[in-house]
C-alpha cells in the first residue's frame, strides 16, 4: 500500500457534495491503517481540498471504472478499490454499493481493521425494516474489537445504529443513541446525512406524544447557526414555544450554548 504505484493512491479525492466527507474520511482512514497514524491530522485539510474540487467529481467515476481489482494482487487493496466504488455510489445506487461492499468484505480477514467498517456500510446499504434487528446484532458482534475503540470508525457505527433505531421507531433508544454519539463524536466528524434523516424522521413522526424527540431537537439546535439541521431545530423549538398548550421553554443551558455560538440578533 505504501508504494507510489498503489492504485488506491491514484484515486482523486473528488466526489459528489452529498458524499464527499464520507469518502474522504474513509479514504484517509484506509491510508492511516496501511500507512502512518500521523496522517489523521490531514483530515480537515483533505476534506476542504475535496470540497473545493467538487466540479471534477466525474474524474473519480472514471478512475474507479478504469481500475480493475482483478489486476491487483493484494486482497486488501482490491477490497479498498471495491469499497471506494461502493462509497461513490452509496446514496444514488445503494444496491450497487451493497454489492461492492459485500465483495470487498469477502476479500478481507475478520481481523482486518477494514472488515468491520466495510460491514457497517454493507449494512447501511441493505437496511430494511425486516432485517434491521439482524443487522443491529451483526453490528454489535463486528464492533467488539478495535472498531469499538477507534474514534475514526465511531461516526459510521453510530450512523448505522441511528438508522436502525429509526426504522424500529424506538424513540427512547433513538434519543439515547443520539446522546451517546454527541458525547463521543465531534460535530465536524459526524455524517451530516444522518442528521438530515433524523430531521425527516421527527417531521414525519411529530413531537406530540413523543417527548424523547425534543431532546434530539435541542441537541441539534445547539449547533445553530453553523449547520442546516441546527437552523431547522432552532426554528422548530421557536414554533413549539408558541404553542397555546404546553409551550416549549428554552432551558438556560441551551440559551447559554446558543449565545456562545452567535449573537442571535444578527
Amino acid at each position: 500500500m505504501g508504494g507510489s504505484n498503489s492504485p488506491v493512491r491514484k484515486l482523486p479525492v473528488m466526489v459528489k457534495a452529498s458524499s464527499v466527507f464520507r469518502y474522504v474520511k474513509a479514504a484517509l482512514a484506509v491510508s492511516m491503517i496501511l500507512a502512518s497514524p500521523a496522517q489523521a491530522q490531514l483530515l480537515d485539510t483533505v476534506r476542504a481540498t475535496a470540497e473545493r474540487n467538487l466540479e471534477q467529481e466525474s474524474q473519480l467515476d472514471t478512475a474507479l471504472a478504469e481500475l480493475d481489482p482483478k489486476t491487483v494482487e493484494s486482497n486488501e487493496e482490491r477490497a479498498v478499490i471495491l469499497f471506494s466504488r461502493g462509497l461513490n455510489s452509496f446514496e444514488a445506487h445503494p444496491k450497487e454499493a451493497q454489492k461492492n461492499f459485500k465483495e470487498a468484505q469477502s476479500l478481507l480477514k475478520a481481523s482486518s481493521p477494514l472488515y468491520a467498517l466495510v460491514g457497517i456500510y454493507e449494512g447501511r446499504a441493505s437496511l430494511t425494516p425486516s432485517n434491521a434487528r439482524t443487522i443491529l446484532a451483526k453490528l454489535k458482534t463486528m464492533t467488539k474489537g478495535s472498531l469499538a475503540n477507534s474514534s475514526l470508525w465511531r461516526s459510521e457505527k453510530y450512523a448505522l445504529m441511528l438508522e436502525i433505531v429509526m426504522l424500529l421507531k424506538q424513540d427512547t433508544l433513538l434519543a439515547k443513541t443520539w446522546n451517546d454519539m454527541t458525547l463521543r463524536v465531534k460535530p465536524s466528524m459526524r455524517d451530516q446525512s444522518i442528521s438530515k434523516k433524523i430531521v425527516h424522521y421527527i417531521e414525519t413522526r411529530g413531537v406530540s406524544g413523543h417527548p424523547d424527540l425534543i431532546t434530539i431537537i435541542e441537541s441539534l439546535a445547539s449547533t445553530y447557526p453553523h449547520y442546516e439541521t441546527g437552523r431547522w431545530a432552532f426554528q422548530k423549538l421557536q414554533q413549539l414555544s408558541c404553542q397555546s398548550r404546553h409551550p416549549y421553554v428554552f432551558s438556560t443551558s441551551l440559551i447559554n450554548r446558543l449565545s456562545g455560538n452567535l449573537n442571535l440578533d444578527e
